[in-house]
């Protein structure tokens, strides 16, 4: 199944009380959305693409390691770079 692409935004709005959506070129992602989890679910699509890339590099890495092989630092240092931006935005306040 595939998901709306990213970027998301979270955005907070008054329509008749608490309303929140989370848009995607002005498009609704999600309503009614919890004020506390709008950053999580914004960041959906960028925590989803680093746990892909992060598997796939584990995976090489793994294999790698069972040839003898030396491991690539470099490739796991930009992806847990990239992990942490995606856990900052996903745990931002709103």
């Amino acid at each position: 199944m595939k998901h709306t692409p990213g970027p998301w935004e979270y955005k907070a709005r008054e329509v008749f009380g608490p309303y929140y959506v989370l848009l995607k070129r002005k498009h609704v992602v999600a309503q009614y959305v919890a004020p506390e989890n709008g950053p999580l679910i914004a960041a959906a699509p960028k925590l989803l693409d680093v746990l892909q890339e992060a598997v796939e590099c584990l995976e090489t890495e793994a294999e790698a390691y069972i040839k003898g092989d030396s491991i690539h630092v470099f490739a796991m240092e930009r992806i847990i770079e990239k992990g942490r931006e995606a856990i900052a935005e996903a745990t931002k306040e709103g």
